[in-house]
């Protein structure tokens, strides 16, 4: 509805309004009931109006009205009265004002900490109090009110006095001294300031370090992803972690009477080192003794340090908890719920289960529960996702050095002196120029990393997110310079550098069961429980399932797998594989099975028991088993 449509409709219900009685409808209604109150006994009335009593006469039998006399001198027909009067018309009611005289006034007053001094003036005054307004009642009791007139003011001499009698002498406002000798004026003034201390400056300490800083981004979307919510800091062996600053006394005052007022000494702060941690330079700095989590309790002055290998989380890992990446070893005592990322940089414990989450540690990993539709990698990724994208890695970094190479050369023309352009814009026209496809290389890029980017380390994966929060879409404008860009390709280099480590200690994974999820480690997979379904196991060493493999793969690099049944009587396809000579043992073995040693294949027709499949010295594939 529109502006004008409403104000329409306004108008309309305005206009629809009952109509309401005019005056001539109402008046023979109203002089009836006049008739009916002159006919009725009424009390007499007295009231005050502009300072005058005035009397009203009952009608009929009713009762005159009546006064109590209150603070003033009344004089009822010339009499005064003293205690209740009834009161007619026909009385004749005067009053005496009352006259207070009050002499001028000088005070001086010290604030608690003596340094201001405050000089309040009143003139002398001629209070007058006179009747007050009241409504006509049957029964009064007279009100009066104040009206002051100023007199004579105070004069220099007393003010001057004053001060002395206050013992003032110091930070005296010489200004307002002689502003007031020349013209007294009523009201309070600050008439001394003394000399305030020096603040003292007090011990503090200096965390270097943040426990978890709390991180709440938008995506190039506008939402917000609350997993992500805290980052875990580590610190190396030797790393200093808190350093105590020396406070200072500040410098003495002087208060308005000339007595010296001390300052506040500093307040002391104390380091206090717990596990992990120890005092250097003197006790005014906190170094790690141990690489781990760093941490530390506040308690009034006393700070406490701690350092702890390993990180303990005693309840589950869910938006309460943020994702959760540190560069030691985790111990989990809940489950890790869906949606969340778990990632440790050396081993890992978990207590519950994992379901619809991503996990990884570059150590070896023990899960006490089930891991459903989840991620879990153990050992560092380089065994095949990085070496699938190494080249598109590579690229990317050879194309930034070259823009920042071709923009050097651009600013070290000196025909650039005379061009006034943005960096942004800048930039943005060279990579339209000559780097069109860099953007989308980028992009490409980190779509091949998008399943395992979350595994790695903290500064590897902020490096790769801050490469895609520049060159997507039009964010190459956030580009404030090229001492940024240099920086973005250096931490960029760092990142690639660091997924292409090698690890030279195999990870184990070792769980209970699994279902529609992706087991992967760099040394053995061990599945104690009931088995897994499924579910794609990639190990580098042995891969042993107590019970049973159904659906999915198992597939080891350079080592045996060992499994107590594979497939099932509905024929579900079961892969197993492992490198040549390696040897492959199924307790029980379901058609659908399909079985390679190297290159070489053995298909399972029937079901089979006591299954293995193994190379010969020669090379040929051998097979044993008993058909059921």
């Amino acid at each position: 509805m529109s502006d004008l449509e409403l104000d329409r409709l306004l108008a309309e219900v305005l206009n629809d309004s009952p109509k309401t009685d005019t005056p001539q409808d109402r008046r023979p209604d109203r002089q009836s009931q006049e008739d009916k109150l002159v006919s009725e006994d009424a009390p007499g009335l007295v009231g005050v109006r502009n300072g005058q009593i005035w009397v009203q006469n009952p009608r009929n039998d009713g009762s005159p009205a009546k006064l109590v006399p209150s603070g003033l001198k009344i004089l009822v027909n010339g009499v005064v009265i003293k205690e209740t009067v009834y009161l007619h018309e026909s009385d004749q009611i005067t009053y005496e004002p009352r006259i207070d005289l009050v002499p001028p006034r000088v005070e001086v007053i010290k604030s608690p900490n003596n340094l201001l001094a405050y000089i309040t003036i009143a003139y002398g005054q001629r209070i007058e109090h006179i009747l007050d307004d009241q409504e006509p009642k049957k029964l009064i009791t007279l009100a009066t009110k104040a009206i002051p007139h100023p007199t004579e003011p105070p004069t220099f001499a007393q003010i001057v006095a004053a001060l002395e009698r206050a013992g003032v002498s110091h930070g005296i406002d010489q200004t307002s001294l002689s502003q007031l000798s020349r013209e007294l004026r009523e009201g309070r003034f600050v008439i001394a300031r003394g000399t305030p201390p020096g603040l003292s400056t007090d011990e503090t300490v200096e965390i270097l370090f943040s426990e978890n800083e709390a991180v709440v981004q938008q995506n190039k979307h506008g939402n917000v992803d609350y997993r992500e919510r805290r980052r875990l800091s580590t610190v190396d062996k030797g790393t200093v972690l808190a350093r105590k600053l020396p406070g200072q006394p500040g410098s003495p005052g002087l208060g308005v009477t000339g007595e010296i007022i001390l300052p506040i000494p500093p307040k002391l702060v104390y380091l206090v080192c717990g596990s992990g941690t120890a005092l250097q330079a003197g006790g005014s700095e906190v170094v790690a003794t141990k690489a781990g989590q760093p941490s530390f309790e506040a308690q009034s002055h006393t700070y406490t340090f701690r350092v702890s290998p390993v990180l303990h989380i005693a309840g589950n890992v869910d938006l309460e908890s943020s994702n959760v990446r540190f560069e030691g070893s985790i111990d989990i005592r809940g489950d890790v719920k869906p949606g969340m990322i778990v990632f440790s940089g050396a081993d890992l414990f978990v207590g519950g289960s994992i379901e619809k989450a991503q996990v990884g540690a570059f150590g070896s990993i023990r899960i006490r529960g089930a891991v459903i539709n989840g991620t879990i990698t153990a050992g560092y990724p380089n065994v095949t996702a990085f070496q699938e994208v190494a080249e598109d890695l590579n690229k990317v970094l050879r194309e930034m050095g070259a823009l920042i190479s071709t923009l050097q050369q651009i600013y070290s023309n000196p025909s650039m002196s005379r061009v006034t352009i943005d960096f942004a814009q800048l930039l943005q026209r060279v990579i339209d120029m000559r780097f069109r496809n860099l953007p989308s290389s980028v992009t490409g890029l980190l779509a091949h990393l998008r399943h395992i980017i979350n595994m790695l380390p903290e500064n590897v994966r902020v490096n790769l997110a801050d490469l895609e929060y520049y060159f997507d879409g039009i964010n190459l404008l956030r580009m404030k310079n090229l001492d940024q860009l240099q920086t973005l390709y250096k931490n960029f280099s760092h990142a690639i550098t660091c997924v292409h480590q090698k690890d030279p200690k195999p990870s184990n994974l070792l769980l209970l069961s699994a279902m529609n999820s992706k087991l992967r480690a760099s040394g053995e997979v061990t599945i104690a429980g009931e088995g897994c379904y499924a579910t794609q196991v990639d190990a580098g060493g042995n891969i042993t399932v107590a019970k049973t493999v159904r659906g999915g793969y198992a597939i080891s690099d350079g080592g045996a797998v060992t499994i107590g049944e594979a497939g099932s009587e509905m024929g579900v396809t079961t892969l197993v594989r492992v490198a040549a000579h390696n040897l492959v043992k199924i307790e029980r073995a379901h058609p659908g099975v399909h079985v390679y040693v190297g290159s070489q294949k053995f298909d399972v027709t029937e079901e089979v028991v006591c299954l293995r499949v193994f190379q010969d010295p020669q090379g040929n594939l051998k097979s044993n088993y008993r058909v059921l």
